[in-house]
């Protein structure tokens, strides 16, 4: 339980292995996929989490713009707590709210990748 405390604290180690990003894809490819949204999310570098990061703001963007009904049944499903989407809505708007939420989204889903991966290890050892 020690290495998943780890990696859920030190979240930003976890954007730097593949094989949890290969899975955070995956995640991101459901979730959307499940709210009729289809992600083009191929063909990415192998060092893709910025890249990722850029493909997926504008999606949520047009979601934010043109959808807000399927872009907050999104937030729901990855399970992003109402009190945080408040406070994006109602924070300083320095930083653009599509990217704060596109980050939330992909912090998220990694989180759900990771814990997925330390048990699915963990039952195999």
């Amino acid at each position: 339980m020690n290495e998943l405390n780890h990696y859920l604290a030190n979240i930003d180690q976890a954007k730097l292995e593949k094989k949890l990003l290969s899975g955070l894809i995956s995640q991101l490819e459901k979730d959307f996929n499940d709210i009729s949204v289809q992600l083009d999310l191929s063909n990415l570098p192998d060092t893709f989490y910025d890249e990722l990061k850029s493909r997926l703001m504008p999606v949520v963007k047009a979601l934010m713009e043109t959808k807000p009904d399927k872009f907050f049944n999104l937030l729901y499903r990855i399970d992003i707590p109402e009190v945080q989407t408040k406070k994006v809505l109602m924070d300083d708007l320095t930083i653009p709210p599509a990217e704060k939420f596109t980050e939330m989204i992909l912090e998220r889903e990694l989180k759900k990748v990771v814990i997925k991966y330390y048990f699915a290890n963990r039952s195999n050892s």
